[in-house]
């Protein structure tokens, strides 16, 4: 808890120093071309993740870590090369369209960031698969304050979008050099599967690469949907508000929206950071009440920070602008950040009960409610943001993550009732 706390001041800090040195406009736009990286990180990356994280532990116990992280590795570089030739092929079109002179170092930063950010989060997964939570505070916190540093500086001398995206890439490559430092098994264990590929000897323990071969196309790639919904259900916003009015309008509204989500996200995250494992590990056990007892403990631990977050943010959210947010952003703040944080105290419980699913191998069943959130925010956005601006936008976000839920919970009640004879 100590550590998320610390990585959400470091970003709430950020968003200060990126509201004063950078204009909306500047901000909307760099904000809009983060969001689409992020998109394709989710897509790509993210099954991947998950699928480690689901199933480290049963490696673990084998003693086949190492070579299941190789696996990890190497599909990993896999979807980070996917990555770089969309990007290339983007940023091409892009320079094509606007002739813009900045296309070539976007495209080297995004390339650096696609293949840095595919050996993090492989460390950063497995350290969290094996809850050595000091090394992946340390990892994520590390990353926040240099992002900011690198940003700011790069900001400095150049107040384009691209400077957003560069700030990114050094700080993960940083990270990274540091961390392989004090953990360099994710080196050694790509090195030697690039050296067996080079000899022409066979790669690794066939039998860990053929089952997580497996475990990857029917467990993870529901994620592949499931993460494109979920960049929808909660950033389809702000290109609407962009397209209905303009970047600088996504600007103005993006940075409110960071910071009255931010308490929920981080807190999500903590109690999820605390729980989650020890789910996957009583359910990988088959003891399905202890995974029970958790998952209870995961709500009621979320619940009551929400509760506090909720009731501070409605009497300080003045206060809050203020301090967070530089003057030219704060005009209607208030507002913003009552609906957003409402919709993202509600998104916290959804997104447990997804990972309750996820413990039950049932990815798959979250696709429905993810279509639902995504369809609900894309429409109920668009129409309120022709009627109410930026509140619309916040409003149509609240609006979805509601439905999302609603739907959720009914899933997951079904699948728990159909757990019970299984476990009796």
């Amino acid at each position: 808890m100590v550590g998320n706390g610390l990585v959400a001041l470091v970003g709430i800090g950020a968003l200060r120093v990126y509201t004063e040195l950078a204009p909306q406009a500047v901000y909307g736009a760099a904000s809009l071309v983060l969001g689409a990286l992020v998109l394709g990180t989710q897509i790509i990356l993210q099954p991947v993740a998950h699928t480690q994280l689901r199933y480290h532990s049963e490696a673990l116990a084998e003693g086949r870590a190492d070579s299941f992280t190789a696996e990890v590795l190497r599909w990993s570089l896999r979807g980070a090369a996917v990555l770089i030739v969309c990007s290339a092929i983007a940023t091409g079109l892009w320079s094509l369209q606007d002739g813009a002179p900045a296309a070539l170092p976007m495209f080297v930063a995004t390339t650096v960031w696609f293949i840095v950010y595919a050996i993090y989060g492989a460390m950063l997964s497995r350290l969290h698969a094996e809850q050595q939570m000091l090394r992946f505070m340390g990892m994520r916190l590390g990353e926040a304050v240099l992002t900011v540093v690198a940003t700011a500086l790069l900001l400095g001398a150049s107040l384009r979008p691209e400077s957003f995206v560069f700030g990114r890439g050094v700080s993960h490559l940083l990270v990274l050099a540091v961390a392989l430092l004090l953990v360099p098994w994710p080196v050694l264990a790509l090195g030697r599967r690039c050296i067996r590929l080079l000899t022409g000897r066979p790669g690794g323990d066939q039998r860990v690469a053929q089952r997580f071969r497996e475990r990857l196309w029917r467990y993870g790639a529901p994620f592949v949907p499931l993460s494109l919904l979920a960049w929808f259900a909660h950033t389809a916003d702000r290109y609407i508000l962009a397209a209905v009015l303009d970047v600088e309008a996504a600007g103005q509204y993006i940075p409110v929206f960071a910071i009255a989500s931010a308490g929920f996200i981080i807190a999500n995250g903590a109690v999820g950071d605390m729980f989650r494992p020890a789910l996957f590990e009583a359910e990988s056990a088959d003891d399905h009440r202890g995974a029970n007892r958790i998952f209870l403990s995961w709500l009621g631990s979320y619940a009551a920070i929400s509760f506090v977050g909720l009731g501070a943010l409605l009497f300080l959210h003045e206060w809050v602008a203020l301090v967070t947010l530089a003057e030219p952003y704060r005009e209607g703040a208030g507002i913003l950040m009552i609906w957003i944080a409402g919709g993202y105290a509600i998104s916290g419980f959804t997104m447990a009960f997804e990972n309750r699913l996820f413990s039950l191998e049932r990815s798959s069943s979250v696709l429905a409610p993810q279509v639902v959130g995504a369809v609900a925010n894309v429409v109920l956005t668009f129409t309120l943001v022709q009627h109410s601006g930026l509140v619309g936008a916040a409003q149509g976000s609240c609006g979805s993550f509601v439905l999302q839920f609603i739907v959720t919970a009914a899933i997951l009640w079904r699948a728990l009732r159909a757990r019970r004879p299984a476990s009796a």
